[in-house]
């Protein structure tokens, strides 16, 4: 996603696809433990990077899921035609280079095939 400009902080508005709930809470965090969605990497004009690694259930959740991750806000909530509950977190990364111009930001894919990310908004500060 080409960017521009310098900033503090990234505020991404981000979700998986649905995961399954025929498990337990337990279950799930077996299941799912050391899983990454994707990594988010940001590319500076000087040529350098930094990378942000996507931990499940701490960074990012599904679209829908009941709990927010442990280190998210909540971006979107509610419900959609009294069907579907939404709950899709924001999570906020700070630039570990605030001073370098930014001149990208590439979304690569994570370690398991059935994470899938959805990157759904962008806000830098």
């Amino acid at each position: 996603i080409p960017l521009s400009g310098k900033a503090r902080y990234l505020t991404f508005l981000h979700a998986v696809n649905k995961q399954p709930y025929d498990l337990d809470m337990h279950g799930m965090t077996k299941e799912f433990k050391g899983s990454t969605p994707g990594t988010y990497v940001l590319h500076y004009t000087d040529g350098g990077k930094s990378e942000f690694p996507l931990v499940f259930r701490k960074h990012v959740c599904d679209w829908n899921d009941r709990f927010l991750p442990t280190e998210a806000e909540t971006g979107l909530f509610g419900t959609v035609g009294d069907l579907y509950h939404v709950n899709m977190p924001t999570l906020t990364w700070t630039n570990p280079h605030p001073d370098k111009e930014i001149k990208a930001l590439e979304i690569r894919p994570g370690n398991r095939q059935d994470l899938d990310l959805a990157l759904l908004g962008l806000s830098l500060d």
